[in-house]
């Protein structure tokens, strides 16, 4: 899973397009799922969401899907996600445990990876590229995991800008939904 720092202009474009280049160095020799996780709104709870769940980036209409997005994302300058950096690995735990969401619901993220959800414009989302399955959602409103095919392990990459960083803010001393 890609965690994308989206809170701020810094390098945005480069740090997409240089995703969009690696994407391209995936075949099906060396399948690998790949997923989108963005920060959200800046109303409690603060974290991120699932903009692209993992899918097989060997598979040609995965891997267009997704540098689809990333080009919309970079042309609408999607760069004002409210960062928070605990709650948003929080977040892709939860994902990847099949857990509901916490800040990463689909009412509270309207690009999130949910079958049927068009996106706030048109091709915002895996749906509105025409995939039909691999979402991140089920029926229920709780994470998907099981659409995670090709990995025996799971790894998130944070691909982070570094503006305003206060290492208050990840002393490890936060409690989420009871827990700590």
């Amino acid at each position: 899973m890609l965690l994308l720092d989206n809170s701020t202009n810094d390098l945005f474009a480069a740090k997409l397009d240089a995703i969009s280049t690696v994407l391209d160095s995936i075949t099906s020799t060396n399948p690998t799922d790949v997923g989108l996780a963005m920060w959200g709104s800046n109303t409690a709870p603060i974290g991120a969401y699932i903009r692209f769940a993992p899918r097989d980036m060997s598979i040609a209409a995965n891997r267009t899907a997704l540098k689809n997005i990333l080009a919309l994302i970079k042309s609408k300058n999607e760069s004002a996600g409210a960062k928070n950096e605990p709650e948003g690995f929080y977040e892709i735990y939860k994902f990847y445990s099949g857990l509901a969401p916490y800040a990463g619901t689909v009412a509270r993220n309207p690009n999130a990876d949910k079958a049927g959800n068009a996106g706030t414009y048109a091709g915002a989302t895996a749906s509105g590229q025409a995939l039909v399955a691999g979402f991140a959602f089920k029926p229920d409103g709780t994470y998907d995991n099981g659409v995670v095919t090709n990995c025996g392990k799971n790894y998130i990459v944070y691909i982070a800008a570094n503006n305003g960083f206060d290492p208050a803010q990840v002393s490890g001393a936060s409690s989420y939904e009871g827990l700590s």
